[in-house]
Parts: C-alpha cells; sequence; structure tokens
C-alpha cells in the first residue's frame, strides 16, 4: 500500500497524543494483569504484530512532529507506511477499539482522560484509514 498521509494537525497535537500513548504503554508495561484484562476487552496492546506496528509508528510520527516543529511548522501531514489494506482496517480497528477502552478506563491507570482535541484527531484518523482501506 505505501505512504499513508494522517490528518493535518499542527505538530504539538500530535506530540501530545503520541505522549499520550507512550503513557498508555508505559502503564500497561508496568501493570501486566491490566494489559492483559485491557488487550481481551479491547484489542492487543503490546503483544502481537499490529500491536508491534502501532508502537512503531508512534515513534515515527514523534519524528516528524519534532522535525515539523522544529522547522517551525504551523502544520504536519504525518505519512506512514501501511504494508497493506488489512493491515490499514486492522490499526483503524485497534485505534478505535483501544480508544474506547482507554476513554472509560484510564483514570483507574492513573491516566487522564485524552482531551476532546486529540480524540477528534484519533477520529479522524480512525476515519482516513477506513476510508483508504
Amino acid at each position: 500500500m505505501g505512504g499513508f498521509a494522517l490528518p493535518d494537525a499542527q505538530p504539538e497535537l500530535y506530540l501530545r497524543w503520541m505522549a499520550y500513548w507512550r503513557e498508555v504503554e508505559s502503564q500497561m508495561l508496568a501493570h501486566p494483569a491490566v494489559e492483559e484484562v485491557a488487550s481481551r476487552e479491547a484489542a492487543p496492546f503490546l503483544r502481537g504484530e499490529v500491536a508491534t506496528f502501532i508502537s512503531s509508528t508512534v515513534g515515527t510520527i514523534v519524528e516528524l512532529a519534532m522535525a515539523a516543529k522544529q522547522q517551525h511548522q504551523e502544520w504536519i501531514t504525518p505519512v506512514i507506511d501501511l504494508p497493506d489494506l488489512q493491515t490499514a482496517r486492522t490499526v483503524a480497528e485497534f485505534v478505535e477499539r483501544r480508544g474506547a477502552w482507554l476513554d472509560s478506563h484510564a483514570g483507574s491507570l492513573g491516566i487522564a482522560p485524552l482531551e476532546p482535541e486529540l480524540v477528534a484527531l484519533r477520529s479522524q484518523a480512525i476515519a482516513m484509514l477506513r476510508a483508504a482501506s
């Protein structure tokens, strides 16, 4: 499939969204029993091919957003590499299911809920992934 453009947004929004995701990953690593329940109720957070793909993609998005911020760009359109349409569908499903789970359980992990503007960005990204697949 190749390069896939995520929604246009300010680099800072992407950095905040990806920081949130890294915080979630850290909490899941620190609490394996919670990760097991969350993965069963939503979608795998740390294990499996798609979870690994999403985690590495977070790193790519951080790099792109940091570069854009350093270059004083007001907007960024991160382009990620998706191997195929099935991956796009599965990533959209995982991000949506995990997001819904986190929206209702983040507080129990000691994580603040995702900010409304970041929820909107997440929703846009899911819709774009679905449209591509």
